[in-house]
């Protein structure tokens, strides 16, 4: 590509568009978004599985404020791909829900973008209020009393030795 100035300098740039690549979308059932004791969120996904290790990307999180169903503005966290979550210390996120506010939004939506670090191929998941992102569930409750007490702890131990 060719970019010529208005009586200035011309530049040249050259940019390799390496084609369509086959992403994951993160599936958005798998968007926990918390408060923990201290009022701090603890957002968490699933990590996207068969991404070509020779693929270089990165996730973006979005919190995405709405009025009335009209997008008003996000705010975007970028981590490693391979993480999965994101700590907001409450201070910071009493601020997001501040700003909110003042935009005059009654909708908080989040969302995660799975993309190339070229930024040339993307996926989103679904965008999902923060009541629907809920508390994750207590995978070792063995029991179903939504606890992971004595009995689904030695139930756990056992399976991550090989017992069970």
């Amino acid at each position: 590509m060719l970019v010529k100035l208005k009586d200035g300098p011309e530049f040249v740039l050259d940019k390799d568009f390496g084609g369509i690549k086959d992403l994951p979308i993160i599936p958005s059932d798998s968007i926990f978004f918390r408060r923990d004791s201290e009022g701090n969120i603890i957002w968490t996904w699933d990590v996207p599985e068969g991404i070509s290790r020779d693929l270089e990307t990165s996730v973006r999180a979005f919190i995405d404020m709405y009025d009335d169903n009209e997008w008003k503005g996000d705010l975007t966290v970028k981590v490693p791909t391979h993480l999965g979550r994101v700590f907001i210390p409450a201070d910071v996120f009493q601020s997001i829900e501040g700003r909110a506010d003042e935009l005059g939004c009654d909708t908080l939506k989040v969302c995660i973008q799975l993309r190339t670090n070229d930024n040339y191929n993307r996926t989103y998941s679904n965008s999902i209020t923060l009541e629907e992102a809920g508390d994750p569930p207590v995978h070792c409750d063995v029991n179903g009393d939504g606890k992971t007490g004595l009995e689904a702890a030695i139930h756990s131990l056992q399976v991550v030795s090989g017992v069970r």
